[in-house]
């Protein structure tokens, strides 16, 4: 028997074979089900996920625009808004150089090409065609809002907020924050302040004054957008969770270790409750707790926590090495371990607490 969601993606394939002996390939019947696949494929989250969500994707945008007398403006203009989205989150983050990625200003209008004919580098040029297209096919709905005008300005802000995603992983920082900006004027006045959307924007001007080094202005959109999941979503949520790492990582340039190591805390404290699953997150945080007692220098301390962290580690150590990237997972965690053992020898924790049948992997 195969398990959820791989038993669901088989049936759904089976459907797709069905309705295309049926009706033929392009039939808008398997439109659908391609979305549906690539909502399993995204939810398996395996090497392949991503890549094979967009093939699916791609196929129903397909289907779509060959069958436009069936399909409405704004279930093309979502299904691109979703190809962007993961089109971006396969995007390099390139670093921000203050003053070589702001040299084409936000509202300045790009050049595609050159006196010679050749393309020039702005900004738009390096853009995901993924982005481009939804971009495009936005504004020319906008320019005829004579449809769910409101379910079109809401697209609008998701794109902004792509869109914003993008360029801040480009190094435009400027450009970066004036979507994310106008992303969040939407959401606020057709959703409100207790949707989670909202807070989501607030978060991503976090991001984008982090990556600028703004790191005082980076910690109050945090403490806003996280006030704004804790109303919308409550506390025990992974969106907190994601908040509090950002703050516990944005209070470390400002020194103010205690607040970083706390708020470090509260995060796996929440991932634990919410999402044990997710164990490269758990890791990643407990190793930045221990990097942040290590910047600290407080070494009874930090021995202390080392031993916490450890009994962390093999809580959900079962668990770890069931998931995809479970080993390497491990792995990392185990190395950040041994190397705090330059003030905490592993052996002096080793004889504190009954060590599992797996110590013969350390």
């Amino acid at each position: 028997v195969l398990p959820e969601p791989n038993l669901a993606l088989h049936l759904r394939r089976e459907m797709l074979k069905l309705e295309s002996s049926l009706h033929g390939d392009k039939s808008w019947g398997n439109a659908e089900t391609y979305v549906t696949i690539g909502d399993l494929w995204l939810l398996l989250d395996s090497d392949e996920s991503t890549s094979n969500a967009r093939a699916a994707f791609q196929s129903a945008l397909e289907i779509y625009e060959l069958n436009k007398d069936r399909t409405s403006e704004l279930q093309i203009i979502a299904l691109k808004t979703r190809l962007a989205r993961l089109a971006v989150e396969e995007t390099k983050d390139q670093e921000y150089d203050n003053g070589e990625a702001e040299a084409e200003e936000p509202n300045e209008e790009p050049k595609s090409e050159n006196q010679s004919g050749e393309k020039c580098d702005s900004v738009d040029n390096r853009l995901p065609a993924e982005v481009l297209g939804a971009m495009e096919a936005m504004d020319a709905a906008m320019s005829n809002a004579s449809h769910g005008a409101l379910e079109l300005l809401l697209l609008k802000a998701t794109m902004l907020s792509i869109n914003g995603d993008a360029v801040r992983k480009l190094g435009t920082m400027d450009r970066a924050l004036n979507c994310h900006s106008e992303a969040l004027k939407i959401r606020k006045d057709v959703l409100g302040e207790f949707d989670s959307s909202f807070a989501s924007s607030l978060c991503d001007l976090g991001l984008d004054k982090d990556k600028k080094n703004e790191t005082s202005d980076a910690i109050n959109y945090y403490s806003l957008s996280l006030e704004a999941y804790r109303r919308g979503l409550g506390e025990m949520h992974s969106s907190t969770a994601r908040v509090y790492k950002l703050l516990g990582t944005a209070y470390k340039p400002e020194k103010s270790l205690d607040k970083a190591i706390s708020y470090l805390q509260k995060s796996v404290e929440i991932m634990r409750a919410v999402d044990e699953k997710d164990v490269g997150d758990i890791s990643a945080t407990l190793m930045e707790i221990d990097k942040t007692y290590n910047q600290q220098g407080e070494l009874q301390l930090a021995e202390g926590e080392v031993v916490s962290i450890e009994e962390d580690v093999w809580d959900f150590f079962d668990l770890s090495v069931r998931t995809p990237l479970g080993w390497q997972n491990f792995v990392m965690v185990k190395s950040a371990l041994q190397k705090a053992s330059v003030w905490c020898p592993i052996s002096s924790y080793r004889s504190r607490m009954p060590m599992p049948s797996h110590q013969r992997l350390m």
